[in-house]
C-alpha cells in the first residue's frame, strides 16, 4: 500500500513539474526562443510517458473497479 501511495505521488508530482515547465516555455516570450520549444515538447511527451508508467503500476481493472467506472450488463 506504502509502495503504491509513494509511487503515484511521485509520478504526479513529475507529470505536473514537466508541464509547468512545458508551458511556462510555450507562453514566456523570452523562453520561447530556439532550442526551448524543443525542450518543452519533450517536458510533455516525458509527461505522457510517466502518465503511461503510473497506469500500468496501478492496473486499469484496479482503477476501473475502485472507481465505480463500470456498467454491469443486466
Amino acid at each position: 500500500m506504502y509502495k503504491r501511495a509513494l509511487y503515484c505521488s511521485l509520478a504526479v508530482m513529475s507529470i505536473v513539474g514537466l508541464t509547468v515547465v512545458a508551458l511556462s516555455i510555450f507562453y514566456n516570450k523570452k523562453l520561447s526562443e530556439h532550442p526551448s520549444p524543443l525542450i518543452a515538447r519533450i517536458c510533455l511527451v516525458e509527461a505522457i510517458m510517466c502518465w503511461n508508467s503510473l497506469m500500468r503500476f496501478l492496473e486499469p481493472k484496479l482503477m476501473v473497479c475502485y472507481m465505480q467506472l463500470y456498467f454491469p450488463f443486466k
